[in-house]
């Protein structure tokens, strides 16, 4: 079972055998904000920005978009729709001269500890298959009481409990 390894000023950090996962506290901020907490939450959906350290096979998020306005948003659906999320991945890329770039997506559900739905899953096989280039992937999906995380598309959940 993956565990939570450390929490640090910065970072929340996960791991398991074969990958780490370092979030940065600003992007569970947004997550926390967008909690789907009432029956007329709609999802939320954004982004994720970071790098990835082959070496030491952590990916590292250091930044994620929030809803934007020409998203669609429903109770238990999204759209990515607004332009703004590409410019942010740009402007990283730019930046960071490379050094950060899209890493994957992540949005809300309605459930205390989310699972994926086969809609998500498909998502994120077509999102890896058009982003071939890049080293991998991480997924989040925020919960009312949890965050599960599936590096590389892989339905493996790391979760964060949230008070």
């Amino acid at each position: 079972m993956p565990v939570l390894f450390a929490m640090n000023n910065e970072y929340n950090v996960f791991g398991s055998d074969n990958i780490n996962i370092l979030i940065n506290n600003n992007v569970w901020q947004v997550w926390n904000k967008y909690r789907q907490k009432t029956i007329f939450s709609r999802e939320a959906c954004g982004v994720l920005i970071g790098g990835v350290e082959l070496k030491t096979k952590t990916i590292i998020v250091e930044q994620c978009t929030e809803p934007m306005k020409n998203d669609r948003r429903y109770r238990n659906s999204f759209t990515l729709r607004d332009d703004g999320h590409q410019m942010a991945v740009d402007f990283a890329f730019q930046v960071t001269e490379g050094k950060q770039f899209y890493l994957g997506t992540w949005h809300t559900h309605p459930e205390p500890n989310p699972f994926p739905s086969y809609l998500d899953e498909q998502d994120w096989r077509d999102c890896i298959y058009r982003n071939s280039d890049i080293p991998s992937f991480v997924f989040a999906i925020v919960g009312t009481k949890s965050v599960s995380l599936f590096p590389k598309g892989k339905i493996k959940n790391y979760e964060f409990q949230n008070t």
